[in-house]
C-alpha cells in the first residue's frame, strides 16, 4: 500500500492574517457594527440556542445572523434574554421580519442592530462567517479525539478550557469565558499540548490534496517508479514489493540517485524533483 509522508501534503489554507487580528481581538465589521472575536462563552449561548448556521448546519436566515451578532456583540449581557428565550418555547422561532419582538431578547437585538446599524448582506454574513471558523483554526491543530456527549461547548468543556486559560493566560474565569477570544484558547491549547510532546500536533492536512498525493503515488507504484522521498530519503524508504515487482531494475535507479545526492547536494535534487511536479509544497 502506498504511503506518503506529511511534509509532502499540502495544509488545509489558513487564514493566518484573520488569525493575527483575532488575536489582537479586532473586531470584524459587518455594516457599521463591529464585532468583537468569538469567544468560548458566545459559543456555548449559539450551542444552547441551536443557531445551527453557525456550525454550517444551516444557510443563514435573518433571524440567525441576528443573533448570533447580537451575542458577539453584547457577550455575557446575553447571556440571560437566551436563557429566557429558551424558557419561553421560543428555540428555532423566526417571526416575520415586520412583526414586533415576541421576546427580550429579539427586542434588544433589533434595537441594537438599529442602532449600530448592522446590515444583513452577503458581505456581512460571509466576514461573520470567517470570524466564526476562526474561532477552530487553534483546536484543529491537536489530534483528533471522539466527542462525549451531546454538548460540545457544554459545563465539561467550559471548565477544562477556562481553567487551561487562567493557568496560563493569568486571566480571570470570566475573561476565560467572555474576552478571551476562541481562536486564542486553541493555540493556547495546541501549545500545552505540543510542549507535552504529543506526536501530530499541527495544521491539519488538506483532505483533497491527501487524495492527490495518495492516488499519484499508487499510479507511481504501480509502473515500478520511485517516490521524491525514495529518492530523496532512501535510507528510511525502500522500495516496497510492488515497485521491484514492476521494476527490477529499481534497486540500481535509486543507487543512482544516491550517487547524483552524494555529488550534487539534496537541494538540488529536490529543485529537480519540483521541476517535474512531484513536490509541490
Amino acid at each position: 500500500m502506498a504511503l506518503v509522508p506529511g511534509q509532502y501534503i499540502k495544509d488545509l489554507p489558513v487564514d493566518y492574517e484573520g488569525e493575527i487580528f483575532a488575536f489582537m481581538s479586532v473586531p470584524a465589521t459587518l455594516g457599521g457594527a463591529e464585532i468583537p472575536p468569538p469567544t468560548l462563552g458566545s459559543w456555548s449561548l449559539f450551542e444552547v440556542a441551536d443557531l445551527k448556521w453557525t456550525n454550517g448546519q444551516a444557510p443563514p436566515d435573518f433571524w440567525g445572523f441576528l443573533r448570533a451578532a447580537h451575542i458577539l456583540a453584547v457577550r455575557e449581557k446575553a447571556a440571560p434574554l437566551v436563557r429566557d428565550w429558551l424558557a419561553a418555547g421560543l428555540k428555532g422561532d423566526a417571526p416575520p421580519l415586520d412583526s414586533p419582538p415576541k421576546c427580550a431578547w429579539d427586542a434588544a437585538a433589533v434595537t441594537w442592530a438599529e442602532a449600530s446599524k448592522l446590515e444583513f448582506t452577503p458581505e456581512s454574513v460571509e466576514s461573520l462567517g470567517d470570524a466564526l471558523a476562526l474561532s477552530f483554526s487553534g483546536f484543529a491543530m491537536l489530534p483528533k479525539e471522539p466527542v462525549n456527549g451531546l454538548w460540545l461547548f457544554g459545563a465539561e468543556t467550559m471548565q477544562g478550557v477556562a481553567r487551561t486559560l487562567c493557568e496560563n493566560l493569568n486571566c480571570s474565569f470570566f475573561e476565560a469565558l467572555w474576552r478571551v477570544p476562541l481562536c486564542v484558547a486553541g493555540h493556547v491549547c495546541a501549545g500545552i499540548v505540543k510542549g507535552q510532546g504529543r506526536c501530530h500536533v499541527g495544521r491539519p492536512k488538506d483532505p483533497a490534496d491527501i487524495k492527490i498525493k495518495l492516488d499519484a503515488a499508487r499510479a507511481r507504484e504501480d509502473a515500478g517508479e520511485l517516490h521524491p522521498w525514495q529518492i530523496l530519503d532512501p535510507k528510511w524508504n525502500p522500495p516496497t514489493a510492488r515497485q521491484k515487482e514492476a521494476n527490477p531494475g529499481i534497486l540500481v535507479e535509486m543507487e543512482s540517485w544516491k550517487n547524483r545526492i552524494a555529488v550534487e547536494g539534496a537541494a538540488v535534487i529536490e529543485e529537480e524533483l519540483r521541476g517535474k511536479g512531484m513536490i509541490d509544497v
